[in-house]
């Protein structure tokens, strides 16, 4: 039987101004890494989880996002990464 493979999903919705989610698809026990930077690239969001397999929702706080603009979202599942933009209104 054929394992899923990893997938991250964009966050919904987008734009957004009450916090976002990503789904991402795991295909056995992995470290998964969410982290929101903004524009300057600053860390100002990071949150670790160890996920068993399958689909898991990822969520991005509204208080994450203090200001109206745009934010660079990372996930780093294994050793798969997919980055993205969130707009904040």
């Amino acid at each position: 039987m054929d394992r899923a493979q990893t997938a991250v999903f964009n966050p919904q919705p987008n734009p957004t101004g009450s916090g976002a989610r990503l789904a991402v698809q795991v295909p056995g026990v992995s470290n998964t890494t969410l982290e929101l930077f903004d524009l300057n690239g600053r860390l100002i969001f990071q949150n670790h989880r160890n996920l068993p397999e399958g689909l898991h929702w990822l969520d991005l706080p509204a208080d994450a996002m203090p200001e109206a603009g745009v934010y660079v979202w990372r996930v780093q599942v294994g050793d798969t990464i997919a980055t993205g933009r969130l707009v904040c209104f």
